[in-house]
């Protein structure tokens, strides 16, 4: 498998691990599995691909799908998802990171979207 160091080792197994993630995350299982034959396409005979490379190609694809026609609460969960990964990796605590989410998001999404990512809830623990 892909190693944390980028070095690559299987792209199947990786791709696999980013479509359960994917639909972890909201994404609809054909937009996951989509994304995952875009990549295995585009890496077809590529000599050995990094994972940062694979992974963002893998997200781009998802992106696009999602702006181009994916329903709004898929929307707006990879939204959300994308904020609050920017905020935790910038060092931010669980519920400052819920605060700042309902602050700037809080009026503008379903509120069942917020709280799966509310610090405590049942959601948040999936």
């Amino acid at each position: 498998m892909y190693g944390e160091s980028g070095r690559s080792c299987g792209i199947g197994r990786l791709l696999e691990a980013l479509t359960e993630d994917a639909t972890g995350r909201g994404a609809p299982a054909p937009v996951a599995d989509e994304a995952r034959r875009a990549a295995e396409e585009r890496f077809r005979g590529a000599a050995r691909p990094s994972r940062p490379r694979v992974e963002a190609y893998f997200w781009g694809v998802i992106r696009r799908r999602a702006l181009r026609g994916g329903a709004p609460a898929m929307r707006q969960r990879l939204l959300l998802t994308s904020f609050v990964e920017e905020l935790t990796a910038a060092g931010h605590a669980p519920s400052r990171v819920y605060e700042e989410l309902q602050r700037v998001y809080g009026g503008m999404v379903d509120p069942s979207l917020l709280e799966a990512f509310r610090p405590g809830s049942p959601a948040h623990a999936a």
